[in-house]
């Protein structure tokens, strides 16, 4: 534009007009623009060929890894199941037939123990070194326990067996002769006495030992009223008792009596299973 106060100086382009040069530059595309293009972009986009194969390999390594694993798995056939079911049922049977051996060799064990004691309980001889003893507690009502000799000049005439007590009656061995009174034996088990003992243990004035066993002259009777009795302990918590009355009876024909009872078997005899016969009554005859 020219200044009218200066016509010599040229005209100043107008700052607000564009040359064409210009106007050209400013219409061409921005060079760092042009990277916004969509094949700058899909270039931007596209993936790393060597770090996306390098994944996809390892992924595919560690598949064929767990297939491998798996390859030589076999699910349990029926024929397997059945060896396994096989298996169980013989130990089973092993453990029954360790169980019944070791209840056979008890039972066996058992049976030698019941052998040898009564072998070792006897002398060279072969008869028992010691006498046999009733079973405690009670004893066999079949069997007669005791053997009694005749004693103080009193013979046995009855045998009475029971399970509580083994009851033997005496007569005089001469009817007619001075001793006119009548015996009674009573043979209790261990833990057993006569009811009237009120349970309590005998006791009393001492009396010489009966087979080296304690004995005592009651004070007062237990078997019956009147009577001049003996206990003894025939064995460890076990006592027999003698009972004499009448004319004739006094502590020392009591003590010869206990003397003359003993455990059957004693004199190499059995105890007999002759059928127990009532206590006779005095006056009553003496069987043959």
């Amino acid at each position: 534009m020219r200044n009218p106060d200066r016509p010599d100086e040229p005209d100043e382009p107008d700052a607000t007009s564009k040359t064409d040069d210009q106007v050209s530059a400013l219409d061409e595309p921005d060079q760092l623009g042009a990277l916004d293009e969509p094949d700058q972009v899909s270039a931007l986009d596209e993936p790393d060929e060597v770090g996306e194969s390098g994944e996809v390999h390892d992924a595919d390594d560690e598949a064929a890894r767990m297939l491998g694993v798996l390859r030589g798995y076999e699910p349990a056939s029926a024929d397997t199941v059945g060896l396994a079911d096989a298996a169980v049922r013989a130990g089973r049977r092993r453990v029954r037939i360790r169980r019944t051996a070791a209840t056979v060799a008890a039972a066996a064990a058992v049976v030698v123990t019941l052998f040898a004691v009564p072998l070792l309980d006897r002398d060279p001889s072969g008869r028992p070194s010691r006498p046999p003893e009733p079973v405690a507690g009670g004893f066999d009502a079949r069997r007669h326990e005791f053997q009694v000799g005749s004693a103080g000049g009193f013979a046995p005439v009855s045998y009475e067996s029971r399970r509580d007590v083994q009851r033997i009656t005496l007569r005089p061995e001469r009817p007619g002769g001075t001793l006119r009174a009548d015996g009674l034996i009573e043979m209790y088990p261990r833990g057993g006495l006569p009811e009237g003992s009120g349970g309590r243990v005998p006791s009393g004035r001492p009396a010489p030992p009966v087979h080296g066993r304690p004995a005592y002259v009651l004070a007062t009777p237990v078997l019956r009223a009147g009577a001049v009795e003996l206990a003894w302990q025939w064995k460890p918590g076990a006592w027999g008792f003698v009972s004499l009355k009448g004319p004739g009876a006094d502590a020392t024909r009591a003590q010869r009596v206990a003397l003359s009872v003993l455990p059957a078997g004693t004199l190499n005899s059995a105890p007999t299973s002759t059928p127990s016969s009532p206590p006779k009554t005095p006056g009553s005859p003496t069987p043959p």
